[in-house]
């Protein structure tokens, strides 16, 4: 059934349809590449990334001091959902583990309440040592976007990428490395790092990932840097400014299409 003259998918659903009955589809060309868009049900239309963010309403600083300073060794973040850690994305963030000698990595998800979902993170990782693999459970979102900030470097998971969380660790000033996926749900935040100017993060294959994730680790001076200008670099990216003003003028056409 087609209840309006015109439907939209966009955001909460990342990806197409397979609808006849939905026209558009609202993307852009890093997350449906042009080649790819003939086997689409809906026509792309190119808005300036396939996802936006609205900031929270409560005030929390973006800026703060480098882990690696306080702690002495670098601490990598995984913070999405523990359903999006798959096998091969864990075999990945053991070879950093394994890199980086001395680095640690904190999960942070309600799955974590499980015993059994510690044990499957430890049984991908059998040669790095418990001690470096630290664990916690879900909290407050404020105390959640805080948490962020406790890792140097945001480990992002795959095939299905952060999305809102890829963006809310960008808000805080932490960096995020990830991989460019193939298709929509596992490019959202290579999609949002390409409006930022941050392209330099994207890796295109597992090793590349690796390679990433230990240079960035090894790259002090950046890291120190980035915390400081991170936030406002996303706040002047199309990912926020003007986007809204970007998908009102596809409306517009779209709805003058459809009357001629």
């Amino acid at each position: 059934r087609k209840p309006a003259p015109i439907q939209v998918t966009a955001w909460g659903f990342a990806h197409g349809t397979g609808c006849p009955e939905i026209d558009y589809f609202l993307a852009d060309p890093v997350a449906v590449q042009q080649d790819e868009r003939q086997h689409y049900a809906e026509k792309i239309v190119d808005v300036p990334c396939i996802v936006t963010y609205e900031p929270p309403a409560y005030e929390i600083s973006g800026k703060s001091a480098l882990p690696y300073h306080k702690n002495g060794v670098i601490t990598f973040g995984s913070y999405a959902r523990y359903e999006k850690l798959s096998d091969d994305c864990l075999s990945t963030f053991a070879e950093i583990m394994r890199r980086v000698p001395d680095a640690r990595l904190e999960f942070k998800d309600h799955g974590f309440r499980r015993p059994y979902s510690i044990r499957r993170v430890q049984a991908a990782m059998p040669d790095i040592a418990p001690e470096r693999l630290l664990f916690s459970i879900a909290t407050s979102h404020q105390e959640h976007m805080q948490t962020y900030q406790q890792a140097d470097i945001i480990l992002d998971p795959f095939p299905h990428t952060g999305g809102v969380v890829g963006m809310e660790q960008l808000y805080m000033g932490v960096p995020v490395v990830t991989l460019y996926g193939t298709q929509p749900a596992g490019r959202s935040t290579s999609s949002v790092l390409t409006a930022m100017g941050r392209k330099e993060w994207i890796a295109r294959t597992r090793d590349e990932y690796v390679d990433k994730a230990v240079a960035l680790a090894a790259d002090i001076p950046t890291l120190t840097k980035v915390r400081k200008t991170l936030r406002q670099e996303l706040l002047d990216s199309p990912v926020v400014k003007d986007y809204a003003a970007a998908v009102e003028k596809a409306y517009r056409t779209m709805w003058l299409q459809w009357c001629a």
